[in-house]
């Protein structure tokens, strides 16, 4: 029997350690799990578009993971906004934003982040959503980059940041 629990002339059995084991582990296996079910899914914040003449240029969206920091660590609850003449958006970190991707090139915005007394600002410019590729290795990547940068060049598809970016910004 695994779990004999009546020790004989001998002490404790040997078949009863391993029930001990076990019991002694059990609890702990839940820790793990209860502590990541305690925290909360990071939002996600969807850009507005200024006018209905810039909505008819959306082609579709792009998301982008905001995290704020200071000195390398993750700074939370920072109040930030990202905004051109075309788009606006306001959210606090950690996020997850949705950006538009526009067919033609997108005018400069201004990215702003504060939290107390840290801070932070910089000009943020578009860029092609299908980025191209300076060296690639291989014949299949000469190739896979080439075809990308033609699709680049054809479907003019600018955002601020590429899909799935992970934007890092640091307050000071």
């Amino acid at each position: 029997m695994l779990c004999d629990v009546n020790p004989g002339s001998e002490g404790m059995p040997l078949q009863f350690r391993p029930c001990l084991m076990i019991c002694l582990a059990l609890p702990l296996t839940g820790c793990g799990a209860f502590r990541y079910a305690m925290v909360p899914p990071v939002p996600t914040v969807e850009a507005r578009v200024a006018t209905q003449d810039v909505e008819s240029r959306r082609i579709s969206g792009v998301h982008v993971s905001v995290v704020t920091t200071q000195a390398g660590r993750e700074v939370t609850g920072a109040a930030c906004r990202l905004s051109s003449p075309e788009i606006d958006v306001s959210f606090t970190t950690p996020t997850h934003v949705k950006l538009p991707v526009f067919k033609q090139p997108l005018p400069p915005a201004e990215l702003t982040c504060s939290k107390g007394a840290l801070s932070f600002r910089q000009t943020v410019h578009g860029q092609k959503v299908l980025e191209k590729h300076d060296k690639p290795d291989g014949q299949v990547g000469f190739f896979l980059a080439s075809v990308s940068d033609l699709l680049a060049e054809a479907l003019n598809l600018w955002s601020y940041y590429p899909q799935d970016a992970v934007l890092r910004i640091d307050l000071n």
